[in-house]
């Protein structure tokens, strides 16, 4: 009766997979708006949580995640050659886990190296027993972030894997927007990252369905180290938002002597939270060890950074599940694209190639006391005559001022370009709801309050363009 029940079950799994994934490999539309995807992610994510509900009992990594004893793994690391310098893992008020100097630190002392020998990364995987299908599976080949993302969910479910000291010590759970409620995903409206995060829960559940099915098929049953029915949408969700966040690229030696990138996941390296600064993680290939060396002094007993590099606030949202109140240099970029039915739309794209801004282009908009100059020349070639084009292409040096604030082509062209980008800014500010101060009582997840800032500080960056523009 309970292999009945069981088979039942899986069939009923099969079947909603199967009609997930015809709902989730749809295009959106051009002509698509914000409530007309959030629509369509309501219905996905209801045919998620029936297949998450069918599974509950299924998923692993939260029995084998979110270890807060850290001892094991630096043994671990310590055997497999890294060394570990005036560090240890503490828990700090805002951030979660991250690294504590237990000595002061001078800015440039190595604190750490961690050898590509304890790292998870797309070779690795290859080396795996799912390795032949990420290599030859004509969509996986093309992702390597899911070939990561499957080697990890592989390692989670070896509870002997080499990896198990550095797999034991990851997250339970993650602050990205795949793991929002809806309301929480509704706080983003209005800002371009709404759209991108139900595209991205869209993606992912394609993926998952994809994966599913294909696991499922007669020859494939194995390579995954675990039977394809204890392969689980939360299983896959974690493993995906662990790669997501936590991810780095490291450089391996070719045998001619090139080098080729590979995403990868380096233990300890990846505990360290951002602040900015100078980044000062390299990859020595002699020793083939990712290294850190501190770009600050820290003394005891403070939290240990390192800067994640010119990322603005909306990738760390997305990707990272993040908001930096201190970002020095936060922007908001914003699609770009000449007027298909413009008759000089195909000039004005070689313009602009030649000023090597490819369409679309995301370009970028902030506090600054000016305009991006790209942005800025961008607009005025859009408002250029075909004469005023033609001028430019003849004569290339010219072009060198069109970013410049005082590199007008004309009057009538300064004024359209203007109207250009005034136009583009008031669409996507009106895109954001007239929300109301929220009531002091109210206590809103840290999910709704990255969202708030994040609106808040776009629609700041859209205001003083309207601002610059005058």
């Amino acid at each position: 009766t309970v292999v009945v029940v069981l088979c039942e079950m899986g069939d009923l799994i099969h079947n909603l997979v199967a009609q997930l994934i015809e709902k989730a490999r749809t295009p959106p539309s051009p002509h698509d708006t914000p409530n007309d995807e959030w629509e369509e992610h309501v219905v996905i994510r209801t045919m998620v949580d029936q297949i998450r509900s069918m599974q509950r009992d299924v998923p692993v990594h939260e029995k084998r995640t979110g270890k807060t004893d850290f001892t094991d793994l630096l043994s671990w690391l310590e055997q497999c050659g890294a060394s570990v310098n005036k560090v240890n893992v503490d828990e700090f008020d805002g951030f979660g886990n991250g690294l504590q100097a237990i000595d002061d630190i001078k800015a440039g002392e190595k604190i750490m190296s961690i050898p590509d020998f304890c790292m998870l990364s797309v070779e690795s995987a290859y080396r795996t027993s799912i390795g032949e299908f990420l290599k030859t599976d004509k969509l996986v080949k093309l992702m390597p972030n899911v070939a990561l993302a499957l080697h990890v969910l592989m390692e989670m479910h070896d509870e002997d894997s080499f990896y198990a000291p550095y797999i034991s010590t990851l997250p339970s759970t993650y602050s990205v927007p795949l793991y929002w409620e809806s309301w929480d995903l509704l706080s983003l409206k209005g800002s371009p990252e709404f759209v991108e995060a139900l595209r991205l829960f869209k993606h992912i559940s394609r993926q998952y369905c994809y994966l599913f099915m294909k696991l499922s098929e007669p020859g494939y049953e194995d390579i995954l180290g675990f039977d394809v029915s204890s392969f689980t949408f939360d299983d896959y969700r974690w493993a995906v938002a662990t790669v997501m966040s936590r991810q780095n690229k490291i450089p391996i030696k070719q045998e001619d002597g090139g080098v080729e990138w590979t995403l990868c996941l380096a233990p300890l390296w990846d505990l360290m939270n951002h602040k900015h600064g100078k980044v000062s993680s390299q990859f020595n290939l002699e020793t083939k060890s990712l290294e850190h060396k501190a770009f600050e002094d820290v003394s005891i007993g403070d939290q240990v950074f390192m800067s994640y590099g010119a990322r603005n606030n909306a990738e760390y949202v997305l990707h990272q599940g993040f908001f930096y109140d201190a970002h020095p240099s936060d922007y908001m970029a914003i699609p770009f694209s000449v007027d298909e039915s413009d008759p000089l739309a195909k000039i004005k794209t070689l313009l602009l190639g030649n000023l090597g801004i490819k369409l679309p282009a995301d370009l970028t908009v902030s506090m600054d006391g000016h305009l991006d100059p790209q942005l800025f020349a961008f607009a005025r070639v859009s408002a250029m005559t075909k004469d005023e084009i033609a001028q430019h292409l003849r004569n290339p040096a010219i072009c060198a001022t069109l970013g410049a604030v005082d590199g007008v082509v004309s009057e009538t062209n300064e004024s359209k370009a203007k109207e250009i980008i005034a136009a583009r800014v008031q669409t996507l500010l009106s895109a954001f709801p007239q929300v109301d101060e929220p009531p002091e009582d109210e206590k809103p997840s840290y999910e709704t309050v990255i969202a708030r800032k994040l609106v808040v500080a776009q629609k700041k960056f859209l205001q003083n363009t309207l601002n610059l523009l005058g």
